[in-house]
């Protein structure tokens, strides 16, 4: 049974009427939710907590719309609801929540941002790839040169400038050979056979070598006279071991050595030459037989003759003296020219023309003999494009 309204008139009069709210059943004319008629329960005057909100049309002194919901028309609503959102009303504070609605301004990203917002991961992708590419064509540049057009080999292999002539110390230059000053000699010692005369071609022997030591890279090949009858794989790997060594020109950084098979990627050829062609490409203005650096082609001539049968200023010690001819013939690939003893019974400069005397120096096959400090001397006066 319906309990009876105990509302006062006057009470009705005051209050508006409202739409019908969502989820209230019609024919209630209150508004009230089914269950709960017009008469409030003690102590709720105004009736459910929904009454206590106040209608944003009402607080503004605008009446209130017809029931049903039917709203203000457009021009109305123009005049009146921005006000109440300026003035802070409307919204929070209307619904008895006592704080007042600010809206949040519309957020103005950067280009950056909308950029980032846009792409996704791939915004931070794309500069950490250009910066990997940069580092890596930074790295090549440094760490392994490319070759020019032409196919020619690149600069930092290449001895600049390149030493085109051939140069010969004469015995009367250093004249004396130990402190006995005994006369130095440059005849051939006795030995085992050697070509004399082969055909005039080389070829190049088949293999590589890693790269030894650090700094500018220096290539090589190593080439031997058609018609020699000497072991190629063996002078080849002794030729590698010498260039590579700590005391020789790649001392301390300041160059490295890789033995290649191409010769267009070669700064200089190590040619391993029978006596009467060294006689046409080093010239025989000094009798005796010799090696040679001929700037033209570009090649260490290293003779037969003396890789068999070594030279008197070293006492037979064949390895050693190897080390000499091969260092030295190289070193003028480096427009290094000959030298004369410094300091009588200290080592000679490896550019001293060791093979037909050592002028009162001892033998010694290395520029840097610690590996760190050079041995040099005075240059020879008698520096001629005549062979050595």
């Amino acid at each position: 049974m319906t309990r009876p309204s105990t509302e006062r008139p006057e009470h009705r009069q005051q209050r508006s009427p409202r739409a019908t709210a969502p989820g209230r059943r019609p024919g209630h004319p209150q508004g009230h939710p089914q269950g709960h008629p017009q008469g409030d329960q003690p102590g709720h005057p105004q009736g459910d907590a929904q009454d206590h909100i106040q209608d944003p049309r009402a607080s503004s002194g605008r009446p209130a719309g017809p029931a049903g919901g039917d709203r203000p028309d457009t021009a109305e609503r123009r005049d009146q609801v921005p006000s109440a959102r300026k003035s802070g009303t409307y919204g929070v504070a209307a619904r008895g929540k006592g704080q007042a609605y600010r809206p949040a301004a519309p957020r103005r990203g950067s280009r950056l941002g909308r950029f980032v917002e846009t792409y996704g991961w791939r915004a931070y992708a794309i500069p950490v790839l250009i910066v990997a590419t940069f580092l890596c064509a930074a790295d090549l540049v440094r760490s392994a040169p490319t070759s020019p057009a032409g196919g020619q080999p690149p600069a930092a292999a290449v001895a600049a400038p390149r030493d085109t002539q051939i140069y010969v110390e004469l015995p009367e230059d250093n004249p004396t050979d130990g402190p006995g000053g005994a006369a130095s000699s440059d005849a051939l010692p006795p030995g085992a056979r050697y070509t004399t005369t082969g055909r005039g071609t080389f070829h190049v022997v088949a293999g590589t070598s890693k790269v030894f030591g650090k700094g500018p890279l220096k290539r090589y090949t190593v080439e031997v006279e058609d018609g020699i009858g000497l072991d190629e794989k063996a002078f080849a790997a002794e030729v590698e071991q010498i260039l590579g060594d700590p005391r020789g020109w790649g001392a301390g950084g300041r160059m490295s050595f890789q033995r290649v098979a191409d010769q267009d990627q070669a700064a200089f050829r190590v040619s391993l030459t029978s006596p009467m062609t060294a006689r046409k490409l080093c010239g025989y203005t000094v009798k005796s037989e010799t090696s040679c650096y001929n700037g033209g082609l570009g090649r260490a001539l290293i003779n037969d003759a003396r890789w068999v049968r070594g030279a008197m200023s070293f006492n037979g010690d064949l390895p050693l003296y190897h080390q000499y001819v091969v260092t030295h013939e190289v070193g003028h690939s480096f427009a290094r020219h000959h030298e004369l003893c410094a300091a009588p019974g200290g080592p000679a400069p490896v550019m001293m023309q060791q093979t037909l005397s050592t002028g009162g120096c001892a033998a010694n096959p290395w520029p840097f003999p610690d590996g760190v400090h050079e041995i040099s001397g005075p240059p020879a006066p008698s520096n001629l494009s005549v062979g050595n």
